[in-house]
Order: structure tokens, then C-alpha cells, then sequence
């Protein structure tokens, strides 16, 4: 499993371009508020190839909103996205909710992605580099008008 996830890893920075690996064996392991997720091919014990990795957390964040107000939250944020690039235009996992939540310095490349298959492109600069679009407040403020549980949502 250590291989598997180190691989995936490095092929997630080396496709967003980073200078260093953001995900690895030791990081996922060390850290009980992240979840890995690993979508791979298994061709036999010696040969995987990984398709995909999501890796997501809660964050401690101060956020300005559209309008400048600024809200504390601890929302679930994407912290690694990593699609192989034979399986860009498959989708592969179902990402709908996941779209409505705060992403951590994304690549040019999930900026890309985004704004092609969910049509995320609109949100306010933050000086943490976390980005948060547009239309999670207005996701947010339909859920909480609704009444309906939203841990992620804002918090004054």
C-alpha cells in the first residue's frame, strides 16, 4: 500500500507541476483528518496502475465572501485531485458534491478540470490560496434556507 500511495503521489505532483510531493505514505498515515482515496487498476500483485486520487480534509479557515465579509469555517477541503491522463475524459468517480467544497492551492490543471465538467470558475482571491467558488455560497445559503444539515456551510 506504501508504494501505491508514494506512486500516486508523485504522479499527482508531477502532473500539477509542484516541486514537491504533497501526498505520500507518510503524510496520508500521519494525519487522521485526511482521507486518501485511490482509484487503480490492479493488473496482478506486481502491476498496478492508479487511475485517480482524491484526497480530502477538514481545514481551519478564515474566508472572504464575495460581498467582504469574512467567515470562519472548518469546512471538507480538497487538498490532492489527480486524474491519469488516459482517463481525463472518463468519468470515473461521481464528484457532484464535492465541487461545493474549498480547494488548496488547486493546479492550473483542476482549475481547468473544473470549470470544463462543473462550470467553476467564478470566486474571490484568498490569502491562504484556498479557493472558494461562487457558487458554493449560493449552495450553502439554499441549503441553510432549506434547513437541512450543513456542516461545511459558513459560520458568522
Amino acid at each position: 500500500m506504501r508504494r501505491i500511495i508514494d506512486l500516486a503521489g508523485q504522479n499527482s505532483a508531477k502532473a500539477q507541476g509542484l516541486g514537491a510531493v504533497i501526498t505520500d505514505f507518510q503524510k496520508v498515515r500521519g494525519n487522521s483528518d485526511h482521507t486518501l482515496y485511490i482509484l487503480a487498476k490492479v493488473h496482478s500483485q506486481q502491476k498496478v496502475e492508479i487511475l485517480g486520487i482524491l484526497k480530502v480534509g477538514a481545514k481551519n479557515l478564515f474566508i472572504q465572501s464575495a460581498t467582504g465579509a469574512w467567515k470562519e469555517m472548518k469546512p471538507l477541503c480538497v487538498l490532492d485531485f489527480y486524474v491519469h491522463e488516459s482517463c481525463q475524459e472518463i468519468q470515473l468517480i461521481k464528484l457532484d458534491e464535492l465541487v461545493w467544497r474549498e480547494y488548496d492551492r488547486p493546479s492550473p490543471k483542476l482549475m481547468g478540470f473544473l470549470a470544463k465538467h462543473y462550470g467553476l470558475k467564478n470566486y474571490v482571491p484568498q490569502s491562504n490560496n484556498f479557493v472558494v467558488f461562487q457558487q458554493y455560497w449560493e449552495h450553502a445559503a439554499a441549503q441553510t434556507s432549506g434547513n437541512r444539515s450543513n456542516a461545511g456551510a459558513p459560520r458568522a
